[in-house]
Order: structure tokens, then C-alpha cells, then sequence
């Protein structure tokens, strides 16, 4: 294969190719244009402040100062950490032995002896640590946990964590463990509640890249969870005010230019939507949870400038993904599935579609379309080991196959763009693999599956329902959007209430436009619809320019969640993509994902931050 001609010719044609992009005068424009409004953005929003590179670099924040209630926790947070051991050792045998005695002698409900574990095995485990005085950050600095977590994984410096001796206390520890035993009689877990959410608190603040890598693996899954909209806005509240917190120390960057003034216009466009508009209780819901969902992106932006995080998140998606879709495959060939999203009068044949957590085939196929490209560019970057590279291969075909068993037609099309837009941005490798697999693709298409082939056979064919039903809502919506161009309000109880007046017969239960250039314009209205297309068009802007002066992994990642945003827009052109909360937010965290490896190495240094 190293001397074949094809081969070579294969190189030549990818080598000159990207060779033609680089120099061409489209490149060298965006390039120039891309400078242009940068610079002429930041000075007309700075006309009077006199200091460009605040805005565009660090805008000026008071550094490391603290209010009272901040100043307080941290002082007690000190307070704990260089408390000796024996110290901690006696509260929990103070709490074990109260709590423990009030489960036996005076708890009403439940098995006293269930309940009363807990706290004897705190007990009985804290009495061989009463005589250590070394200080609880000295035990957890010399901890697996505190090597391999702490200071490896989430940067925490090592003088945090000092060692030697801790100071020794009686009173606050007796005073303290009476009163949780005393009040383990009405609660008998607040002790350990307590002490979990402190933790977490102190974690998360800590380091705020945590609360967005648990988001982002717990993303696919808070469709099984009771009310997932509520926990999904209360992480993206958590993630918010632990970034702004460390943002006002002047531990993070912020990059405000043309992009981030147009996302905060449209994260306020959907408050508004939701306060004004015809949606009522539910409205202003739903406008205040997308409108956290959209300022999603500049805590993402921001910690994820550091491309160790970056690949954390890709990575803790793609394993979501891979777990998700494995799931999908079991399900699609092992259990009986409801049918109630296949049109039996024409796909009899088709078993079901795989909805999982997401509880609809095509919003999962939505997930699966804006990671994917993001994990093909990994296998052809060569920026990884072979390891992590099959690893990411095999994530990739279970993605693949499960995206195939939703039987979307719109995410085919739009994985079938985003794909052959990556691979042909990505790197020579790439370009070649693209070239010779192109042909021999288009030759074996038809030894699909038959029931691939009519699945793809049946696009743009009008007596498909699924397809007639679409075109009947567009023209419903367009008579809608014509009667009120500033928009109905955001949710989906104001386009119930608005839509039937203007439906077409038979399409009165539509929930949304099938379009989501539509649904924004019909929800914001046409300045609504305007914001995101300047958005998109900053984001192909970025991509272009990125491809252009970028390398590593920086450019492998800007790539490929450009074009997994791509594939989404594109499937966005036949169905409303934003539907789901869930995929609505990660929409946002990979935008930020990929304005964050615009920003490039350079930028990257400039956000090593302290603590």
C-alpha cells in the first residue's frame, strides 16, 4: 500500500489541497475579516474606557478579594482542614455513640438496629485514629485520594494541603457531635448529608471544571430521573455561580467579543419571551431555563481554555455516549419496543427506534450527531495514543450503530455532512481516507440493508405521513410567524395556545415548528431568528479561520465540534433540534467547547490561573 500508485496519488491530491486553502484568498479574507470585527467590536463598545485588551483579554475584576460570607467559609474551611486528626476522630465517637443510643432508646419508626449502623460504625472506627495529631489536610495530601484526585486531577496546589501537625480540639468537637447525635432522632442521615454536599460545595467552588465534567456525563441520563428540567437547571445554576465566583477573583478568563454579546442578547431574548409572552406560568419557566441553558456557554468557554479539561469532557460525553448506545443496540435487538414512532402503513418492517432515556428516537439522534464528529476527529488527529484511539473507535461504532437504529432520516443527512466536512478539514490522513473511501462508498451503497435503503428512499417523498405532516406545520407556522413578527413568547404552552388559529387541517396538536430557524423566529421573533444567525455565521467565521492557523489539538477540537454543531443545524432544517433541555444544553457546552480551542495555545497559557 506505501508504493501503490493510488496511494500516492491520494497524498499529492490531499497535500494540494490543503495546500489550496491555506493560500487561497478566502482563507487570507477571513482571516483579515475575522481581525476586522474583533478589534472594531471591542473599540466601539470601549469608546471612553481607553483599554482594548480588557475587553478582549481579561476584563478588569477585583483579584482575590473576598466578601464577608465568602471570607467566612474559607476561614472555616482552614479551620477543618488544620484540625488534627484525633480532634475529628472524637466528634464522630461523640456523634456514633448519641445518635446510635437515641435510634435504640427513643426512634418511633424503623428497625432500630438498621438504623443505628451507621453511626456504631463510625463509632468503632474512629477510636483507633483518637490519639494521631497530624491535621486532616496533612492525611489527605498523603492519600491516594488526595494525590491522585486533588492535586493531580483537579490542580489543587500542594500548599493547600501542608503537612505536619494539626491544631487539637475538645469542646467544639463534643459540642458539635451531641448536637447531630441529639438531632439524629428526628434526622437520622443529616450528619451524613451535611458532610456530602459540604464536600461537594467546597469542590465545586474549588475547582468549577468538576461541576461541568459531571454535568457533561450526566447529561444523557436525567431523562430517567424524576424532573430533569429542574436538576439540569440547578447544575447549570451550580456551574454559573461557581465560575463567576472565581471569575471576580481573577482565577478565569472571560473573552467577550462578538459572539458572546450576541449569546447574551439571546439567552435575554428567551427571558423576555418567557415574561412577555402568551405562554404564561409555563413561558416564564421555560424562558428562564433557556436562557441558563444558553449562558451555559461562558463558563464552558472559559474553563475549558486549558486542553486538559477539554478532553476530560470529551472523553466523560463520549463514555455517556458509548454507554447510551450500547444500551440502544441491546434494547433494539433484544426487547419488544413500542411502535408508536414508526409509520406502520410504510415501515412495517422496522422493529421500533431506540428512544432511551431521551424518550424520543430523534432527539437522541440530535446527542448522538453533535458528539460524533468530535470523536471521528480523535481517530484521525494522530494527537493520541493507539490506546485511547480504539478506545475512541469503539465509542464511535457503537455511537454509529445506535444513530442508525433511531432511523432519523435528518440526523443521516446530517451525520452524511458532517462527516465528509470533517475529514476533508481535518489533515492530510484524513483527506486521503476520504478520497479512497468516497468511491468504493458510493459502489457498495447499494448492498445496504434493505430496510436502510427504503428508510433513505422515502426522503422527500410526499406520501410519507412523517414527511407531509412537516410540510403541512411550515405552512401553518410561516402564516403564524407573518401575524406576528416580534414573536408569540417562549415555551411550548404559548405556541399551543397561538398555532391551532393558523394550522393547516389536520396538524392542530403540533408542539413546535419542525424547524428551529422557525421555532426561534416564531418564539422571539424575527430579531430573535437574526441573533442566531450572526451567531452561526461568527461560529463558520471561527472554524474557517481556526482550520487556518491552529494544529494539534486545539484544531482537532475546534473541528470536530464545529462540524458535530454542523450536522445539528443541518438535521435542524427538518425538525426542532432544541426541543429536548438536555440536548439544548449541550448544544451550548460544544459551542463553548469549540470557541475555547479557537483561542489556541497562546491563550491557553495566558489561562493558568491560581487555585
Amino acid at each position: 500500500m506505501r508504493e501503490s500508485r493510488i496511494l500516492e496519488c491520494a497524498e499529492r491530491v490531499s497535500a494540494f489541497l490543503g495546500r489550496s486553502a491555506e493560500r487561497s484568498r478566502f482563507t487570507q479574507g477571513m482571516l483579515a475579516l475575522s481581525k476586522t470585527l474583533r478589534r472594531n467590536f471591542a473599540r466601539g463598545c470601549l469608546s471612553g474606557l481607553g483599554n482594548e485588551d480588557r475587553f478582549l483579554g481579561r476584563i478588569a475584576r477585583r483579584r482575590g478579594e473576598d466578601g464577608i460570607l465568602s471570607g467566612l467559609f474559607g476561614r472555616l474551611g482552614r479551620l477543618l482542614l488544620e484540625s488534627c486528626v484525633g480532634s475529628w476522630a472524637f466528634f464522630f465517637m461523640i456523634y456514633g455513640g448519641i445518635a446510635a443510643s437515641v435510634q435504640v432508646f427513643f426512634a418511633r419508626e424503623g428497625d432500630p438496629f438498621l438504623r443505628s449502623i451507621l453511626p456504631l460504625s463510625l463509632l468503632g472506627a474512629s477510636l483507633p485514629c483518637l490519639q494521631s495529631s497530624r491535621s486532616l489536610a496533612s492525611l489527605l495530601r498523603g492519600s491516594c485520594f488526595g494525590k491522585g484526585f486533588l492535586l493531580r486531577f483537579c490542580g489543587i496546589f500542594e500548599e493547600e494541603l501542608p503537612e505536619g501537625e494539626g491544631r487539637s480540639f475538645i469542646l467544639l468537637p463534643l459540642l458539635f457531635g451531641g448536637i447531630f447525635g441529639g438531632l439524629s432522632a428526628f434526622f437520622p442521615y443529616v450528619l451524613p448529608i451535611l458532610l456530602l454536599l459540604s464536600v461537594l460545595a467546597t469542590l465545586f467552588l474549588r475547582v468549577p471544571e468538576l461541576v461541568l465534567l459531571l454535568l457533561s456525563l450526566a447529561l444523557p441520563f436525567l431523562g430517567w430521573l424524576a424532573h430533569p428540567t429542574l436538576l439540569l437547571s440547578v447544575g447549570a445554576i451550580a456551574l454559573e455561580i461557581a465560575w463567576l465566583r472565581k471569575y471576580r477573583r481573577g482565577q478565569r478568563l472571560l473573552f467577550f467579543g462578538c459572539t458572546e454579546f450576541l449569546l447574551l442578547l439571546l439567552g435575554l431574548l428567551y427571558l423576555l419571551g418567557g415574561l412577555v409572552g402568551s405562554g404564561g406560568g409555563d413561558g416564564i419557566w421555560s424562558g428562564l431555563c433557556r436562557m441558563l441553558l444558553v449562558f451555559l456557554f461562558f463558563p464552558s468557554a472559559s474553563l475549558l481554555l486549558r486542553k486538559q479539561w477539554r478532553e476530560r469532557v470529551i472523553e466523560a460525553v463520549h463514555l455517556s455516549g458509548a454507554i447510551l448506545s450500547l444500551l440502544g443496540v441491546l434494547q433494539y435487538f433484544f426487547t419488544d419496543m413500542e411502535l408508536k414512532w414508526v409509520d406502520l402503513n410504510r415501515f412495517s418492517f422496522l422493529a421500533g427506534r431506540v428512544g432511551l432515556s431521551f424518550k424520543n428516537p430523534n432527539i437522541l439522534s440530535v446527542f448522538l450527531v453533535l458528539i460524533l464528529p468530535l470523536g471521528v476527529a480523535v481517530i484521525f488527529s494522530g494527537e493520541e495514543k493507539g490506546i485511547k484511539r480504539l478506545l475512541f473507535a469503539a465509542a464511535c461504532l457503537l455511537e454509529g450503530g445506535c444513530l442508525i437504529l433511531t432511523w432519523s432520516r435528518g440526523a443521516w443527512i446530517g451525520i452524511l455532512v458532517a462527516l465528509p466536512s470533517l475529514l476533508l478539514l481535518c489533515n492530510k490522513g484524513s483527506r486521503v481516507f476520504l478520497l479512497l473511501s468516497g468511491v468504493p462508498a458510493l459502489l457498495l451503497s447499494p448492498a445496504l440493508p434493505r430496510t436502510v435503503l427504503l428508510r433513505l428512499g422515502s426522503i422527500g417523498n410526499m406520501a410519507d405521513s412523517s414527511i407531509r405532516y412537516r410540510f403541512y406545520t411550515w405552512k401553518g407556522v410561516w402564516r403564524m410567524l407573518l401575524e406576528n413578527p416580534w414573536g408569540i413568547g417562549t415555551g411550548e404552552a404559548a405556541f399551543r395556545k397561538i398555532y391551532p388559529a393558523y394550522a393547516v387541517s389536520g396538524t392542530e396538536t403540533v408542539m413546535h415548528a419542525h424547524r428551529l430557524l422557525l421555532q426561534v423566529a416564531v418564539e422571539l421573533g424575527l430579531p430573535g431568528a437574526a441573533v442566531l444567525l450572526l451567531v452561526l455565521l461568527l461560529l463558520g467565521l471561527h472554524t474557517l479561520c481556526g482550520a487556518a492557523r491552529l494544529c494539534g489539538r486545539a484544531r482537532r477540537d475546534l473541528l470536530g465540534a464545529s462540524c458535530g454543531l454542523l450536522g445539528v443545524l443541518v438535521m435542524g432544517c427538518f425538525d426542532y433540534v432544541w426541543y429536548h433541555f438536555g440536548v439544548f444544553a449541550l448544544f451550548w457546552i460544544w459551542l463553548g467547547l469549540a470557541m475555547s480551542a479557537s483561542a489556541g495555545e497562546e491563550q491557553e497559557e495566558r489561562s493558568a490561573y491560581e487555585g
